[in-house]
């Protein structure tokens, strides 16, 4: 077996499966996470395919010139792969190396899906410890989770969101430094276009045309942050629609959280395309 070695490649510059190699290398079957309400529980089992190959990992971080970009487990001859269900925010592991999440020693690495537009293909790692990759990443705040992915088997979804839950709890990371964005501050969300937030805060009203369905964050729909879901779309979302226009409608304050990559259409708007995407976190009722 060849040795491999760890790197944080941006995607521009990763490198494909050498001539003749596929892109399920290292990987196989992908086999489903059992349910478990723990999230110890859920890090001593499988979500995706059986480990493969080793992957040692290298003393420090590198991060990649620019935010976010995706670190790349890479083999000697140039096989790389990503860790899947993650969005990494390898910006914020410049500070990190010296009390960094992952191990340094072996990590097996099982493919999991088919490789990205730059021939990447994503995989579940896991160190000596058998802890997942993703696991030690999102509890520490240097990643969020990927929760839009119709791949993943529910259960692993669900430990992807329990994970990244244990991180914003105990505010670590991006919790601490960065998320959650506010709603109403549309001027603070802007600057993350083209990235992937977490944003929370008050629902103001819903819209609806023949095509789309609005979540509006503000009176102003060109300056304020604006969520959208279209009419292919809204089937999984129809029950927490239904939910929160009655309760606009009894005059209630409802706080949501969003996650999403932003745009920059007539303000900040951020498209939603899966039910995981759009949470419900309280409902107050408004003072007479």
């Amino acid at each position: 077996m060849a040795l491999l070695a760890l790197a944080f490649v941006a995607p521009a510059f990763a490198v494909s499966p050498a001539k003749g190699e596929s892109a399920t290398k290292h990987g196989g079957t992908p086999k489903p996470l059992a349910p478990s309400t723990s999230s110890e529980d859920l890090g001593t089992q499988t979500c995706g395919a059986t480990p493969q190959d080793t992957l040692p990992q290298p003393p420090g971080f590198t991060p990649g010139p620019r935010w976010p970009d995706l670190p790349l487990f890479m083999d000697a001859e140039g096989f790389a792969v990503r860790p899947a269900g993650l969005h990494v925010l390898t910006g914020d592991l410049a500070g990190a190396s010296a009390d960094a999440p992952l191990r340094s020693g072996s990590y097996h690495a099982a493919v999991s899906g088919p490789a990205d537009r730059w021939g990447i293909p994503p995989a579940w790692l896991r160190d000596g410890d058998g802890t997942l990759v993703q696991q030690r990443l999102l509890e520490a705040g240097l990643a969020l989770a990927d929760l839009t992915d119709y791949t993943l088997p529910p259960p692993c979804l669900a430990a992807l969101a329990l994970w990244e839950q244990t991180g914003r709890r105990h505010r670590r990371g991006v919790w601490k430094t960065r998320f959650p964005l506010r709603s109403d501050r549309p001027a603070t969300i802007l600057p993350f276009t083209g990235q992937e937030v977490v944003i929370e805060g008050p629902l103001v009203s819903l819209g609806k045309t023949a095509k789309t369905r609005y979540l509006n964050f503000g009176g102003y729909w060109k300056v304020d942050l604006t969520a959208t879901i279209t009419a292919a779309r809204i089937a999984p979302f129809r029950e927490t629609l239904e939910a929160l226009d009655r309760s606009l409608g009894q005059g209630k304050t409802v706080r949501v959280r969003l996650r999403g990559l932003v745009e920059d259409r007539d303000g900040p708007l951020v498209e939603l395309v899966h039910p995981r995407q759009l949470d419900i976190l309280d409902v107050t009722k408004d003072a007479e």
